[in-house]
C-alpha cells in the first residue's frame, strides 16, 4: 500500500503536467496563428517615429481588433535619400508588405507615389503636404492624414490680411513643396487684396540667399513669406542678419519650423542666437497634438502644449495606423481571409470606406477620406516666436475659418516699442501669379 501511494502522486503529477502542457500549447497556438498584416514605415525624422511604433501598435491592435489578424510594422526606412527610399520600397514589395506609411518631403513623396501606382501599393502619408499629391490622378493609391498645403498658404495670407499688410514678398526654394505653396499663396493674395510685389527663388538647401534677399530689400517690401524647410529658414535668418534685414521693420512668416529645429544638437537647449533672430517672427504649421485627448495622454503622459514640438506628426501617424486597421478589419469581416485579398485594389476601396471617431482629438470628430484621399484634418496653427525659442499660438485655421486669439500678446521683432506694431500698408497695384508650364506669369492690374 505504501508503494502505491507514490504512484498515485506520480499519476496526479502526470495528469496535471499533461493538462498544463495542453493549455500552454493551446495558448501558444492561439498567438502563433494570428496572421500578420505588415506595413512599411518611411521615417525621415531620424528614427524618432520608428521608436514610437511598438507603443502605437499596442494601442491600435487593442482598440481595433482584427479577427485572427494583427497589424505589424516590421519594415522601416529611416533615410532622406530618394534612392535609398526607392530600394526600401522595392524590398518591401518583395517581402509582401501590404501598405506603407510616411515620406517626409513632398519631392520624395511624388517620386515614391509613382512607384506605388506601378505596384498598386496603397500608402498613407502623414507628413507630405504638397497639393500636387492629391490634386492629380497620378497618385490614386495615396491617402493623406496631414493637412494640405493649400490651406497653409491660405492661412499665411490671412495672417497678412489680419494685420492689413498689403505689400508682401515671397522667398521660396525650388522644391515641390515650396513651389506649390508659392502658387497658392499668390492666388490667395489676389483674393484678399494683397499685392505680391515679387517672388524670389533659390536652389533648395544650398542655394545662394544674398541675391534674393537683396532684391526684396531693394523693392521696399518688409513683409516676407518664406516657403522653405527649417534648415533653410535658419540659413535665411542668418543671411538676413548679415544684410541688416532682421528686426524692425522686417516681418518674416515661415512655413515650418519648431523649437526642436533650433536646439543645440544632442541637447534640449535652444541655440540662443537663432532664437533671437526668429524672435518676433511668425510660423504657420501643423498644430501641436491635442493633449486633452486620452490617447495622446497615453503616449505623452507628461507633455504640455509648450513641450515636445516634434510630436506634431504623432497624431497623423496614429491615424494612418488606425485607417489601415479599420480597413483590414472591414475586409476580414466581409470574408476576405488570404493576404492576396487584403492588398491592392481591395485595400484601397476599404480605406475609402473607413469611418471612425478621431481618437487624437478631445472633441468627437468623425474621421474619413474624401474622393481625393484627403481627410478633414486641414488645421493649421499660427505661431509667434518668443525669445526662448518657444512658439506662442495666436491663431488657428480649421474647417475653412481662420480665427485669431485676441487675448494673445504678440511679440514683435527687436526695435519695436511696447505699444508699437508694424503699420498697415495701403494696397497699390495687385500682382497675381498663376502656375503655367513655363513657370509663373506676372500681370499687374490697376
Amino acid at each position: 500500500m505504501k508503494a502505491f501511494i507514490p504512484n498515485l502522486y506520480f499519476l496526479f503529477f502526470l495528469i496535471t503536467s499533461t493538462f498544463t502542457a495542453t493549455l500552454t500549447n493551446q495558448t501558444t497556438s492561439s498567438i502563433t496563428t494570428l496572421i500578420d498584416l505588415p506595413l512599411l514605415l518611411f521615417d525621415s525624422q531620424a528614427g524618432y517615429l520608428k521608436n514610437m511604433i511598438p507603443q502605437l501598435l499596442g494601442i491600435v491592435n487593442k482598440q481595433v481588433p482584427i479577427p485572427n489578424h494583427r497589424l505589424t510594422v516590421p519594415s522601416f526606412c529611416v533615410t532622406n535619400d530618394i534612392g535609398s527610399m526607392n530600394r526600401c520600397f522595392l524590398n518591401s514589395i518583395e517581402r509582401g508588405d501590404l501598405g506603407m506609411m510616411g515620406i517626409g518631403f513632398s519631392t520624395q513623396a511624388l517620386l515614391i507615389g509613382m512607384t506605388s501606382t506601378t505596384f498598386t501599393q496603397p500608402w498613407v502619408t502623414f507628413a507630405s503636404s504638397s497639393p500636387s499629391l492629391t490634386q492629380s490622378r497620378d497618385y490614386p493609391y495615396l491617402f493623406r492624414t496631414c493637412p494640405n498645403g493649400i490651406q497653409q498658404a491660405y492661412t499665411m495670407i490671412r495672417l497678412c490680411a489680419h494685420y492689413k499688410w498689403r505689400d508682401i514678398s515671397i522667398l521660396a526654394s525650388n522644391s515641390e513643396f515650396a513651389l506649390s505653396l508659392t502658387k497658392y499663396a499668390g492666388e490667395a493674395a489676389v483674393a484678399n487684396g494683397i499685392n505680391v510685389k515679387n517672388v524670389n527663388y533659390f536652389t533648395e538647401i544650398i542655394g545662394d540667399l544674398h541675391k534674393p534677399l537683396l532684391r526684396i530689400r531693394d523693392s521696399g517690401v518688409r513683409i516676407i513669406i518664406i516657403a522653405a524647410t527649417p534648415v533653410e529658414m535658419i540659413r535665411i535668418m542668418y543671411t538676413a542678419n548679415e544684410l541688416e534685414m532682421t528686426g524692425k521693420p522686417y516681418i518674416y512668416i515661415s512655413s515650418q519650423i519648431t523649437r526642436d529645429d533650433i536646439n543645440i544638437p544632442g541637447t534640449a537647449n535652444v541655440n540662443q542666437t537663432t532664437a533671437d533672430l526668429l524672435s518676433g517672427s511668425f510660423c504657420v504649421s501643423k498644430p501641436r497634438p491635442d493633449y486633452k485627448a486620452e490617447i495622446i495622454r497615453q503616449i505623452y503622459p507628461s507633455a504640455t502644449a509648450s513641450q515636445n514640438e516634434s510630436t506634431s506628426n504623432a497624431p497623423y501617424l496614429l491615424n494612418a495606423l488606425y485607417s489601415f486597421a479599420h480597413a483590414f478589419r472591414s475586409l476580414v469581416l466581409d470574408g476576405h481571409q488570404s493576404t492576396d485579398q487584403l492588398r491592392g485594389e481591395n485595400l484601397v476601396k476599404a480605406l475609402f470606406r473607413v469611418r471612425y471617431q478621431d481618437p487624437t482629438l478631445s472633441e468627437p470628430t468623425p474621421y474619413y477620406y474624401n474622393s481625393s484621399g484627403e481627410t478633414y484634418s486641414d488645421r493649421f496653427a499660427i505661431y509667434n516666436f518668443q525669445p526662448t525659442g518657444d512658439r506662442l499660438q495666436i491663431g488657428l485655421y480649421a474647417n475653412g475659418v481662420t480665427r485669431f486669439d485676441d487675448d494673445a500678446t504678440v511679440l514683435w521683432p527687436k526695435g519695436y516699442g511696447p505699444n508699437e506694431k508694424p503699420d498697415a500698408t495701403p494696397v497699390t497695384n495687385i500682382t497675381y501669379y498663376s502656375c503655367e508650364q513655363k513657370g509663373y506669369r506676372t500681370d499687374t492690374r490697376g
